[in-house]
């Protein structure tokens, strides 16, 4: 779960920002008598809980950034690996 907002999250569309998913939602019978709506709420596996997710197009550069970078990015990993070593 988040504890702090990032300015590039979004609201999670799967919760609606609650942080909770419901079995009603899911299912598209959001709009049905009470008596026919399936129960059930539960946190929201999408965005963890939090209500919130990373914008796609920020996380589409920063995938593009990794795979361009991918021997820094090791060598930094490894480089960080060894030092926790000593």
């Amino acid at each position: 779960m988040a504890t702090k907002n990032h300015p590039d999250d979004v609201v999670c569309t799967r919760c609606n920002g609650g942080g909770y998913a419901s079995a009603a939602r899911d299912m598209g019978m959001e709009d049905m008598p009470m008596m026919l709506k399936p129960i059930g709420v539960y946190p929201c596996p999408s965005c963890n809980g939090s209500g919130l997710m990373i914008d796609g197009e920020k996380m589409a550069q920063w995938v593009e950034y990794i795979e361009d970078n991918k021997e820094l990015i090791e060598q930094g990993m490894l480089a960080l690996k060894a030092k926790r070593k000593d």
